[in-house]
């Protein structure tokens, strides 16, 4: 291996390029392998398919042809005119890698992914709503790596007053800050709150119909405010919210929110991959329920598989 590349951001080079600029003059006869088809259009950066050209590469192997239209085959084509083999390998962890990608491509909202926890009795919490540790160190630690892959992270402002939650990524002595938008129509908020500290870009989503002196208590805090339009029902409009995630570039979202939100983005079509921690403990008869029967969660699934992860047993469920 004579060099590697990462895509480390909107507006910053592509893999492709990071590899080359790492490579020096050892480009010349080498061989690039990528996980997406490199592009050949100017965006923010300009065209992989160039600096491939002028770094002397002798062939490319890609895992997943970019299912933007301005790529679309297009980069691979481009580079076969100038002579420079360019063959497509399926790998399935990169088909995985850029599913979110994919659907964000295809509908301009973001893939969600959403995770609930419940007793082996069925309950989410003590009684009261008080919380309750119920996944087990390994759910833990995989949970952890889902917010760490997610652009950002969703909740709803009866989560952030019933557990008062950090939803950072604590992993191994490191803290990683994530974005955290909050459904909170009527900007209930508290001031109190540990993710005015923990968030890295803390998002409040309330209803458009907010008079102005409910929106100026919010005016000079940190938060940026997201007026969302309203459904039918009077709340707000998953379709409005999602596209707005979209349109700010967020390609995977995980949501982290009581059974309650998460069964309404189950009925309204948009949710993508739902996960559901099963652990072994018995929270009694008084503690909060949780939601419907882990059978009925499959309705409408297009895949269901389980793992264990120690005493946890994790179902994820693609829709």
């Amino acid at each position: 291996m004579v060099s590697e590349g990462v895509h480390r951001g909107c507006g910053n080079p592509h893999a492709e390029v990071e590899a080359i600029c790492a490579a020096g003059d050892k480009t010349q006869g080498a061989t690039l392998c990528v996980t997406l088809e490199p592009c050949c259009h100017h965006g923010r950066t300009p065209p992989c398919t160039d600096a491939i050209i002028e770094a002397g590469i002798k062939e490319v192997f890609y895992a997943y042809t970019d299912p933007n239209p301005l790529v679309a085959g297009k980069g691979a084509a481009i580079l076969e005119s100038a002579g420079i083999p360019c063959q497509k390998v399926d790998v399935p962890e990169v088909t995985a890698m850029y599913r979110a990608y994919a659907h964000w491509v295809k509908t301009g909202r973001p893939y969600l992914r959403a995770k609930l926890a419940c007793s082996l009795d069925g309950k989410i919490a003590h009684a009261g709503g008080k919380p309750a540790a119920i996944s087990g160190e390994q759910a833990a630690r995989k949970t952890a790596i889902d917010r760490l892959h997610a652009d950002a992270i969703l909740t709803s402002i009866n989560t952030v007053l019933a557990d008062d939650p950090q939803l950072n990524v604590r992993q191994e002595g490191k803290i990683t800050p994530k974005p955290v938008w909050v459904l909170d129509s009527k900007l209930r908020f508290p001031k109190s709150a540990r993710l005015w500290h923990t968030a890295s870009q803390l998002v409040l989503c309330h209803s458009h119909t907010l008079y102005k002196d409910a929106l100026s208590a919010f005016s000079k805090t940190a938060a940026q405010l997201q007026a969302i339009a309203e459904d039918e029902s009077g709340r707000l409009s998953w379709e409005a919210l999602l596209l707005d995630m979209g349109s700010q570039g967020l390609h995977e979202v995980w949501v982290e929110a009581g059974p309650t939100l998460v069964e309404s983005l189950l009925a309204s079509g948009y949710l993508n991959e739902l996960i559901v921690s099963v652990s072994p403990c018995v929270l009694g008869p008084d503690a909060m329920p949780g939601f419907q029967a882990v059978g009925d969660l499959m309705k409408g699934s297009s895949s269901v598989e389980w793992q264990p992860l120690g005493e946890t047993a994790r179902c994820t469920i693609l829709y």
